[in-house]
């Protein structure tokens, strides 16, 4: 069973959460913490930095500590390479493990390259005191920017905008259920 408070805000970015038992196997409780959405900018000192830095000091100050946090992406904002350094840099500082799993604005300025030198694999899986925690790039879209030529950034551009109407629906679509 699964229990938590997600509210990520613009001022927070964090949520908490606790496996307490499964009834078909031995599960050992354990918490855990969500930060997500910092689209951080590569702007020295941007206010969205702060709001990250407070959201890693809260986590780091929960007693008991969670055991481990997830990151549910959009760490940047336009998916440069300066802004997802930026948001590791921060992250780093969390005082345990974190996974981070990948946003469209991550990830669509260079398909990922950054991100993956950055975090390594967009799929991941762990097994943590009997439960098995999957992550995974959910935010693969079709193809809709090679038959109009766009270049890297005007893809960028339609994937950065609040509600995409060019970029169809993201999701659990066939590459991620052949990974699964």
């Amino acid at each position: 069973m699964f229990a938590g408070m997600f509210a990520p805000t613009a001022t927070s970015l964090m949520g908490l959460g606790g496996v307490a038992h499964a009834s078909s196997k031995k599960l050992s409780p354990f918490t855990f913490a969500v930060l997500t959405d910092a689209h951080l900018y590569d702007i020295p000192d941007h206010k969205f930095d702060a709001i990250l830095e407070k959201a890693v000091a809260d986590v780091n100050g929960i007693m008991p500590p969670p055991d481990l946090v997830l990151y549910a992406g959009d760490l940047g904002q336009s998916g440069k390479e300066a802004e997802l350094v930026k948001g590791k840099r921060i992250l780093d500082k969390l005082k345990m493990p974190y996974k981070i799993i990948p946003g469209e604005h991550d990830y669509y300025l260079d398909m990922g390259k950054a991100w993956r030198g950055l975090f390594g694999d967009e799929y991941w899986s762990i097994d943590h005191k009997g439960s098995h925690i999957i992550g995974m790039n959910s935010i693969l879209v079709k193809d809709f920017w090679s038959m109009r030529n766009l270049t890297p950034l005007e893809r960028m551009g339609y994937m950065e905008e609040l509600e995409c109407h060019q970029c169809g629906l993201w999701g659990v679509h066939e590459k991620q259920l052949d990974w699964l």
